[in-house]
C-alpha cells in the first residue's frame, strides 16, 4: 500500500519501491555518494537494486522511495538489524537513506524517515538502529534533530581518544631506547634485541630476560621468568574480550597488542566503540614506536662498550622498579611486593641467576591470592 505525506503546494509522497524504480534509485544513490565523496562513482548500481527489489533477502526487507510527482527524489532501505549483538526479531535497521543533493531541503528526507519508522513498526520491530558515519556531521545533526538518540560517540570524542592514545604510545615507545641499549650491552646483538622486542612486545618480560642473561643466567631461565611476568596479559585479554569482539586474523593481531597501556586506555572509555578505538590506536602506536626506539637504542648500545663503566649494569633493576612503582597503590600490593623481594634477595647467594626472580614472583602471586581472599572474606 502507498503511504502519502502531503505537503502544501507540491505533489510529494512516499511509497514502497517497485522493480521499475531501480534505475532512478541508482541515480539518486550515485548523486548522493558523489556529493559525499567529491566525485561520482563510475559504477552501474541499477542491477543490484533490481535484484533487491525483485528478490528481497528477507520478508521484512523493504525499499521506500520519496517522490515529487512521479520522479524519485530519495530512497530508504529498512531491514532486520544485522549487528551481531542485535535481536533480529525485535531490532530493525535503517540501512540506507539518501536524498538527491539537488533536492535537499524540500522535506523528502523527513518524510522518508517517518515512513521508514512507520514501516519498521508495522513489521513489529520494537527498536531501530541507524549507523551514521562519524564524519558526516550534517546527517548526524539531521538524525538527532528528528528525535533519534545518538548511541555512539561523536567525532570530537573519537579525536580525543586518538590524541590520548598517541600520547601514551609516544611516552611508552620512547622507553624502548633503554631496552635496546641494555639488550646489546648485556650480550645480545642488534638483530636478537630487535626480534625479542618485536615478538615478546611486553616491557617487563623483555627487561626480565635481559636481566637474567646479563647476570650470567641461562636463556631458558630468562624465558621462564619472562613468561611468568607476561602471564598478566592473559587476564587483560579476558577483561577486554567483550569490548573488542575480535575474530579470525584480527583476533591474533589483537592478542599481540594486549599490553598494559592498550588495556588501560580501552577500559577507561565509557563507550565500547571508543574502547576499541583506544585499544587499536594505543596498541599500534606503542608497537611501532617501541620497536623503532629499540633499534635506535640497540645501535647506540653497540658503541657504548662495557656497561659497568657507565653504571648501566644497574639499569635493569631500575627499569623494573619504574614499572612496578605505579602499581603499588595500596597496603596489600606493597606487602606482596615486599615479600617477593625478600625471598628473591635471600636466594641470590644460593641459586643460579634468574631463579630468585621466579621464586619471588611465584611467592608474590600466592601471597596476593591468599591475602586477597582473606580481605574479601573479612567482616565489615
Amino acid at each position: 500500500p502507498e503511504r502519502r505525506y502531503p505537503v502544501s503546494g507540491a505533489d510529494v509522497s512516499v511509497r514502497l519501491a517497485w522493480p521499475d524504480d531501480a534505475p532512478a534509485i541508482a541515480e539518486v544513490q550515485r548523486s548522493a555518494w558523489g556529493a559525499a565523496l567529491g566525485e561520482v562513482p563510475d559504477v552501474d548500481l541499477a542491477p543490484a537494486w533490481a535484484r533487491l527489489l525483485g528478490s528481497p533477502p528477507d520478508a521484512r526487507a523493504r525499499v521506500l522511495v520519496a517522490l515529487e510527482q512521479a520522479t524519485v527524489r530519495g530512497v530508504a532501505f529498512v531491514h532486520p538489524c544485522h549487528d551481531p549483538d542485535a535481536d533480529r526479531v525485535a531490532d530493525g535497521e535503517v540501512g540506507e537513506l539518501l536524498v538527491d543533493p539537488q533536492h535537499r531541503g524540500a522535506g523528502h528526507g523527513s518524510r522518508l524517515l517517518q515512513a521508514a519508522v512507520d514501516t519498521l513498526r508495522a513489521d513489529h520491530f520494537v527498536r531501530a538502529r541507524w549507523w551514521v558515519p562519524t564524519t558526516d556531521d550534517r546527517l548526524r545533526a539531521f538524525v538527532v534533530g528528528t528525535g533519534w538518540t545518538a548511541a555512539g560517540p561523536d567525532r570530537a570524542a573519537r579525536r580525543r581518544v586518538v590524541v590520548d592514545s598517541l600520547g601514551v604510545g609516544a611516552a611508552t615507545g620512547a622507553y624502548g631506547v633503554s631496552f635496546g641499549a641494555l639488550g646489546t650491552t648485556s650480550g645480545l646483538d642488534v638483530l636478537q634485541t630487535c626480534v625479542l622486542s618485536l615478538l615478546a612486545f611486553t616491557g617487563a618480560s623483555q627487561f626480565a630476560f635481559v636481566g637474567v642473561v646479563a647476570a650470567g643466567g641461562v636463556p631458558v631461565t630468562g624465558a621462564v621468568t619472562s613468561v611468568l611476568l607476561g602471564s598478566r596479559n592473559l587476564f587483560y585479554g579476558l577483561s577486554i574480550a567483550s569490548v573488542l569482539r575480535l575474530h579470525g586474523v584480527r583476533r591474533l593481531l589483537g592478542a599481540h597488542l594486549v599490553i598494559d597501556e592498550s588495556t588501560a586506555v580501552a577500559l577507561a572509555q565509557r563507550h565500547p566503540a571508543l574502547g576499541r578505538l583506544g585499544f587499536w590506536w594505543t596498541g599500534m602506536s606503542v608497537l611501532v614506536l617501541w620497536n623503532l626506539s629499540t633499534l635506535l637504542g640497540a645501535l647506540a648500545g653497540t658503541a657504548i662498550g662495557d656497561p659497568r663503566a657507565y653504571g648501566l649494569d644497574a639499569a635493569v633493576g631500575a627499569a623494573f622498579l619504574g614499572l612496578l612503582w605505579p602499581r603499588l597503590g595500596g597496603p596489600l600490593p606493597r606487602l606482596v611486593a615486599l615479600c617477593g623481594a625478600a625471598v628473591a634477595a635471600g636466594l641470590v647467594p644460593f641459586t643460579p641467576a634468574g631463579l630468585p626472580i621466579i621464586a619471588g614472583g611465584a611467592l608474590a602471586v600466592a601471597a596476593g591470592l591468599l591475602l586477597g581472599r582473606a580481605r574479601d572474606g573479612a567482616p565489615t
